[in-house]
């Protein structure tokens, strides 16, 4: 198979990238490093399988460079990572989650190449029950991240609605493990093992009783393949 990732370069990517590599597939990554790393693939450089590009989704001439090559599947994880940035910055997210998803769903829909779509657990209403919740749980844009992800699950589906195009959509939770930066909302675990190899606090908020459902990061792109 001829595979796309976007995003490739970041945490989650980095581990998809792996996974695909191992199962002998043909692989493209696009990023534009602004929130992945090139120390998180370079180990994968030297695979004739894999194809790095330096770029930005939301310029049409590095769309049309990517997809000179056709692809069997593109998985969609390029996006803002950071629910703060967004409240500082809401344009800027809205640009990067929402246009630069209508771009390649433009493109797939041109190419007719099946696409998935990562989105997050924020999209959600928070749980007030401990038995956990399912899909079918309340949305709630409670910042502009999770309304820039939620408006990219909306055009995604009108993709599959309107055009056919194979579509889907995941919402992993808080994922963990290695190559995981340690800041952001989604890195405590990473935070917390870094402070306390470092001796310092382990800042809890609130009265500590709030509860997170955290998925490591290889059973996530298990799942995502």
């Amino acid at each position: 198979m001829k595979t796309l990732i976007t995003g490739g370069a970041g945490f989650i990517g980095r581990w998809l990238t792996q996974r695909l590599l191992e199962d002998s597939e043909r692989l493209t990554i696009v990023d534009d490093l602004s929130n992945g790393r090139v120390e998180n693939i370079a180990e994968f450089f030297g695979n004739p399988r894999l194809t790095f590009i330096e770029g930005d989704i939301r310029r049409h001439d590095v769309l049309a460079e990517v997809f000179k090559t056709p692809y069997d599947i593109v998985y969609h994880l390029a996006a803002e990572i950071n629910v703060q940035n967004s409240i500082d910055d809401p344009r800027q997210t809205f640009e990067r989650d929402v246009m630069g998803t209508f771009n390649i769903l433009e493109t797939c829909r041109q190419t007719r190449t099946p696409l998935i779509f990562m989105s997050t657990c924020m999209v959600y209403e928070r749980s007030q029950s401990e038995t956990g919740i399912d899909e079918s749980h309340p949305t709630k844009p409670a910042s502009p991240y999770a309304a820039a992800k939620l408006s990219g699950e909306a055009l995604v589906l009108s993709y599959y609605y309107a055009y056919q195009m194979p579509t889907t959509v995941i919402r992993p939770f808080n994922t963990y493990g290695p190559f995981q930066k340690t800041n952001g909302e989604g890195g405590v675990v990473a935070i917390f093992i870094k402070n306390q190899l470092r001796g310092l606090p382990l800042r809890i908020y609130g009265d500590g009783t709030q509860t997170r459902d955290l998925l490591y990061v290889k059973d996530c792109v298990d799942f995502i393949v």
